[in-house]
């Protein structure tokens, strides 16, 4: 990264990797922020690169009256990292979180990077990012993971004619008042049925069907694709 100076006293940070590695070569000093979630740099490089980061990143928030300052791209950059790293818990990815280098890459600017680092604390907190999530109906993230798989077949990156379909069930312990939640036995919760798409050392979700516990497999997979948005 590289500061230009802007008339008004703004600054611009622009990335420039030729001019890096000029100055690394030329072996004058540098400052370096490594992450701790290198395996996954490839990835995320090919999403932008792609495109597809775009369309993962792209998904509005539909219950969300204000921006608190985040764009609801990098937000949601915060959640594609949180998942490609497989922290599957909010309230855990506080590494994620205070990972310079991570959070460059979803989108925060380098004072809001280098305010973090010097304040000892994560970037975002953790909540924000819960918080952000919970005002997303099903409705907008339907849409984007449908966009998601289309493009995924349009680029041919779905190929072999093997699916296979996965169940799982979440169950409930606590707050078992949500009108859709479903019981089986002593147990209260949900089904989730994933439709997958199967290769040798690949496997990729083209589907899924979302039901209270109670609701077989086969139902859920008979369903239209409207409702189980299975992207075809």
């Amino acid at each position: 990264m590289r500061m230009v100076e802007r008339s008004g006293g703004f600054k611009v940070w622009l990335r420039d990797d030729a001019a890096v590695e000029k100055e690394l070569l030329a072996d004058r000093p540098a400052e370096a922020e490594l992450t701790g979630y290198g395996s996954n740099d490839a990835v995320l490089d090919y999403l932008m690169d792609s495109g597809l980061w775009a369309i993962l990143t792209g998904m509005e928030a539909d219950g969300r009256k204000c921006r608190n300052g985040y764009r609801p791209e990098v937000l949601n950059g915060v959640e594609v990292i949180r998942e490609l790293v497989g922290v599957g818990r909010i309230q855990q990815c506080g590494k994620v979180l205070s990972d310079s280098q991570l959070m460059m890459q979803a989108g925060f600017n380098l004072v809001c990077l280098s305010r973090a680092a010097t304040d000892g604390r994560a970037v975002i907190d953790s909540e924000t990012l819960a918080n952000d999530l919970g005002r997303a109906s099903p409705e907008p993230a339907q849409r984007t993971f449908v966009e998601f798989v289309r493009e995924l077949r349009a680029r041919q990156l779905l190929r072999g004619k093997v699916y296979a379909a996965d169940a799982h069930e979440i169950v409930v312990r606590y707050g078992r008042r949500h009108e859709q939640l479903g019981r089986v036995g002593s147990k209260y919760g949900f089904k989730l049925v994933m439709a997958i798409n199967v290769r040798e050392e690949r496997e990729r979700i083209v589907g899924f069907a979302f039901a209270p516990l109670q609701v077989s497999e086969r139902v859920m997979l008979a369903r239209d694709s409207s409702s189980v948005s299975l992207a075809g």
